[in-house]
């Protein structure tokens, strides 16, 4: 392959393109190549094509400016309107590009056929190399602990108490409760639903919240009740993995910071609300790496803050959140938080 002299990044200014920035600053700097990078300014979504307006402009030209003076001296802004991906292969010609970056927002089934990838379109227009990034979000559940704990600095001076309320929490916790210098506590959650829907939330102690849509359905519904005692066995399991669970110390009449390792319903967090405010909390923050729109809206009101570093539409999971998604194993994250340092 020739020399890499001249690298093309490209932002549409989303999750997506942090990691892209990121990578192609790197390799820039590592190959010692020149850094452009590129934002288009796609056309308004009428049946027949229109320009831009100039506020869409100045607005995309005034988030890219920001963008490049992040990255340092000598990197380059391109501003260009137009099909994303035809005018990023077009500048990539222009300029002498030898190396494109971009990212690929992971779109799936119907979605990707409507839709497509612009990545993908890239990839098959481009004279020259592509390299092509998933939007992982954080590199780990270290990495989203951190990230989540410098959010959360502010509260320091009021000494909260840290709760993790899933397993795959109780890394991000421990990052949290190294920052509050507080030993994290564990209270154990499950969401409740079926057919892939959730309808409810239990906690290790076996307090439920649950939908108040579906009991108005059906007061009295046996599959509800075989779905909560799933959900109640597992977190049994769970629970004794954890040598007993249910750590939670002194609350009262302090405030809680519940740590989750991502929202996507509001259940689960609310039946640990419940059991925290019995023992007395005086304030209950959720702080999570990311939450749906949906379970941020049921959780307006319910709690005093919510800290939440992105905020998505789709569903969550711990592949499109991680680049290193393995399973959090119980017994070494105990011993984990018992020693205040996190499992990778």
């Amino acid at each position: 392959m020739p020399a890499i002299e001249h690298v093309l990044a490209t932002t549409d200014f989303g999750p997506a393109s942090t990691r892209v920035l990121r990578a192609a600053t790197d390799l820039s700097a590592r190959l010692g190549a020149r850094l452009s990078v590129v934002h288009v300014v796609p056309p308004p979504p009428y049946p027949y094509p229109v320009p831009a307006s100039d506020a869409a402009r100045a607005d995309a030209r005034g988030q890219l400016e920001d963008v490049v003076d992040s990255l340092g001296k000598g990197v380059e802004a391109i501003l260009v309107e137009g099909s994303p991906a035809a005018q990023i292969v077009n500048v990539a010609k222009e300029i002498g590009a030898d190396l494109i970056v971009v990212g690929s927002h992971g779109r799936r089934g119907a979605q990707r056929a409507l839709i497509g990838s612009v990545a993908e379109k890239v990839v098959r227009l481009s004279p020259v190399p592509v390299l092509t990034l998933h939007p992982w979000r954080f590199e780990d559940r270290i990495d989203a602990g951190r990230v989540l704990a410098a959010a959360t600095a502010h509260l320091r001076a009021a000494a909260p108490a840290v709760v993790a309320i899933t397993r795959d929490a109780l890394v991000i916790a421990a990052e949290l409760g190294r920052s509050f210098d507080e030993r994290p506590d564990v209270l154990l959650t499950a969401s409740v639903g079926r057919d892939g829907a959730a309808f409810g939330g239990i906690c290790e102690d076996g307090t439920v919240r649950l939908d108040p849509e579906e009991l108005a359905r059906a007061p009295v519904d046996p599959d509800r009740d075989r779905a909560l005692a799933r959900a109640k066995s597992v977190l049994a399991d769970e629970s004794t993995a954890l040598s007993g669970s249910l750590w939670i110390g002194d609350v009262w009449h302090r405030p809680v910071v519940i740590v989750t390792d991502a929202i996507d319903e509001p259940w689960s967090i609310l039946a640990a609300c419940d059991v925290l405010r019995r023992r007395g909390a005086s304030a209950l923050i959720v702080a999570t790496p990311v939450a749906t729109w949906g379970a941020c809206a049921a959780l307006e009101g319910a709690v005093d803050r919510l800290v939440v570093i992105h905020t998505t539409d789709d569903s969550v999971s711990g592949a499109t959140l991680y680049r290193n998604a393995r399973p959090i194993h119980l017994r070494a994250a105990s011993r984990s938080l018992h020693r205040g340092s996190a499992v990778p």
